[in-house]
């Protein structure tokens, strides 16, 4: 009897783990289908974005469902439309995905910057999560909750996006981020440089 229950619990544990792996493949294949259903929110595809939301979806933590969500996706590519100098600059990234063959979870970071009447610009931090389902062959987003990020949780974010843009030596990233003052100290010669001779060192 221990034997057959051993064996049992063995096979529940080796399905569930098969089960709940997403491929590289689903993996990638569901980060597309995030960022074509932002993009759609951003050109105001109705239709497309009628076809990814479920029309029993519920949104966090406004309980908006899918006719409202949509309504509010809408009202706000047209303002952008109509001001296209102040519209917000939206970037989806740092995914997290999980999926099994009829749901999937996504997870990713949300930077948004705003401008302000001024033509200054304000990034801010979110984190956003999608539960999905796949129904009748094709996926839709059932519910969705966004929410902003502790300062912890974004200096985090910017430390990973450090060492990133250094390995890229992506200097836009240093020229966004670098403050007027920003200035270093070399570890070996105790030289201090200053924003111009830190960028132009990782040119180098």
């Amino acid at each position: 009897m221990k034997h057959i229950l051993a064996t049992a619990v063995l096979i529940i544990t080796v399905s569930t783990f098969a089960f709940g792996q997403c491929s590289d493949a689903e993996k990638k294949a569901l980060e597309a289908f995030d960022l074509a259903w932002e993009a759609a929110g951003q050109r105001g595809d109705r239709a497309y974005l009628e076809s990814t939301f479920a029309d029993d979806f519920v949104a966090l933590p406004a309980m908006t469902n899918k006719t409202q969500t949509i309504d509010n996706i809408l009202r706000r590519a047209e303002r952008n439309k109509a001001n296209p100098q102040t519209a917000d600059m939206v970037i989806s990234d740092n995914y997290i995905i999980s999926c099994t063959p009829t749901t999937a979870t996504i997870t990713h970071r949300l930077l948004v910057t705003v401008k302000n009447s001024a033509g200054r610009e304000e990034t801010f931090y979110n984190r956003s999560v999608h539960v999905l389902e796949k129904r009748g062959g094709r996926w839709q987003a059932v519910t969705n909750a966004n929410h902003e990020v502790s300062d912890y949780a974004v200096l985090d974010y910017m430390k990973r996006d450090w060492n990133n843009a250094l390995i890229k030596r992506d200097t836009p990233w240093f020229e966004r981020n670098y403050a007027a003052d920003a200035s270093e100290i070399d570890g070996k010669a105790g030289a201090i440089s200053g924003r111009a001779a830190m960028i132009a060192k990782i040119k180098a």
